[in-house]
C-alpha cells in the first residue's frame, strides 16, 4: 500500500487467475517441446484457454484521496479498462460481504456502502483471503475516518445470482423501434465495473433454457474434457456478469454445457454454451448462422485489442428475448450495424 498524508493507494492483482492460467499453459508448452513433429492441436488449445486467464481478469487499483474527496476504483486488463469514482461524503461504510457455498466454502469481497443505500463492490466476484481483505478494509476505514459497521447490520450476503443486483447493476434503455416487423430497443448496461451496450428484442423467446454465443478469435478450436468444461463454465459465468444478464435469462445454468461442434460457418468464429442442446441446434439454423458468420468475418476478434477497438459480439437467446451485446460504447455506424444484425437474426429464427 502507498500511504501518504492525503492519498492512500493499493493495487490488487488477480494472481489466482494468472496461476491457473500458468498451470494450464505449462503442460501445453511441455507437450509441444517433447513432440516437435507431432500435432500442435492440444498444445495450441491449452494455450488458448490459458490466455483467457490472462486477458480477462483485471488489475484493481484503489485510490482514496482526501484532498479530492474521492475513492477511485480503477480496473485494467489487456482487453479493457474502466473506472468507478465515489465521493467520500457519500460513503457510509466499507466492509466485507460474505458468500457461503456448499462446494467452495466461504468467500469474501470488499464493498462500499453509500448513504443513499447503494452497495458498490470492489470486485464483481467473491474470493478467499479474508484476513488480507480485512486488513485492507481496516486500513481504508482508518484512513477515511469511517466507523466500524454496526453489529446489527447484515454482513453475510449469499450470491445466488451471477448477475450483479440492485445499484451494482444499472440498465437504461431508449425508445422502442420497429424494423421489418421486429421490435427492439438499445440498452446501456453498467455492471461489475464495466459498461456494455445491449440490443434487445422480446420477439423471440428461447423455448426452455438459454443459448449463449460468444465471438472468439478466428480459428480457435473447441476441445472436450472435464477440465475444459469446468474452465469454460467458470469463464462463462465471469463474462455474463459483465453484461448484467439476470437469473431469469439463464434458467438451467447448473446443467448447461458447451455446444460443439457448431455449424461449419459459425465454428471458426463463435463458441456456444447452452442448457438445451436440442433446442439450441434448432435455433442455429443456416439462416441464423449466415448473418452471424458474416458479422464475424467483417469484424474479427483479435487476441490483443485495446479498449477502443474491442469488438467482441455476445448473443444470448433467453426466455425473455434475444440480446446482442458489446462490451464497449459504440459509434452510431456500429449501432446501426448491430441493429441490422439483430433484425436479421430475429427474422431468421422466428
Amino acid at each position: 500500500m502507498e500511504d501518504r498524508q492525503t492519498i492512500l493507494r493499493y493495487t490488487e492483482y488477480p494472481l489466482a487467475f494468472w496461476i491457473v492460467g500458468a498451470f494450464i499453459a505449462i503442460p501445453g508448452i511441455v507437450i509441444y517441446a517433447i513432440t516437435p513433429y507431432g500435432s500442435i492441436f492440444l498444445p495450441a488449445a491449452e494455450l488458448i484457454i490459458a490466455s483467457l486467464f490472462f486477458l480477462f481478469p483485471r488489475i484493481l487499483t484503489v485510490t482514496a484521496d482526501l484532498g479530492e474527496q474521492t475513492l477511485t476504483l480503477r480496473y485494467r486488463s489487456l482487453l479493457r479498462s474502466s473506472e468507478k469514482q465515489l465521493r467520500l461524503p457519500d460513503i457510509d461504510s466499507i466492509h466485507l460481504e460474505t458468500s457461503r457455498d456448499s462446494d467452495s466454502g466461504t468467500t469474501y469481497r470488499i464493498v462500499a456502502a453509500c448513504k443513499d443505500g447503494q452497495v458498490i463492490p470492489f470486485r464483481s466476484y467473491y474470493s478467499s483471503g479474508r484476513l488480507t481483505k480485512q486488513k485492507k478494509v481496516d486500513r481504508l476505514r482508518a484512513f477515511l475516518g469511517l466507523n466500524t459497521p454496526d453489529a446489527s447490520q447484515p454482513s453475510n450476503i449469499t450470491e445466488d445470482s451471477l448477475a450483479p443486483r440492485g445499484p451494482a447493476l444499472a440498465v437504461t434503455g431508449g425508445e422502442e423501434h420497429l424494423t421489418d416487423g421486429i421490435h427492439w430497443t438499445l440498452q446501456n448496461v453498467t455492471a461489475a465495473g464495466s459498461a456494455a451496450m445491449r440490443w434487445y428484442s422480446p420477439d423471440f423467446k428461447f423455448p426452455a433454457g438459454f443459448l449463449f454465443l460468444a465471438q472468439k478469435v478466428p480459428g480457435q478450436k473447441a476441445i472436450g474434457g472435464k477440465l475444459v468444461e469446468e474452465i469454460g463454465k467458470f469463464l462463462f459465468q465471469h463474462v455474463i456478469s459483465l453484461f448484467g444478464f439476470a437469473q431469469e435469462d439463464l434458467p438451467g445454468l447448473d446443467s448447461a454445457e458447451m455446444l460443439a461442434p457448431l455449424d461449419s460457418r459459425l465454428e471458426p468464429y463463435f463458441m456456444a454454451y447452452t442448457s438445451d442442446p436440442a433446442s439450441a441446434r434448432q435455433v442455429l439454423n443456416p439462416w441464423v448462422s449466415t448473418p452471424l458468420a458474416e458479422w464475424a468475418e467483417h469484424s474479427p476478434l483479435r487476441t490483443m485489442q485495446v479498449q477502443a477497438d474491442l469488438s467482441q459480439l455476445i448473443v444470448l437467446f433467453s426466455p425473455r428475448g434475444v440480446y446482442l451485446a458489446h462490451l464497449r460504447a459504440m459509434t452510431p455506424a456500429a449501432v446501426v450495424s448491430l441493429s441490422d444484425l439483430g433484425v436479421a437474426v430475429l427474422k431468421a429464427v422466428r
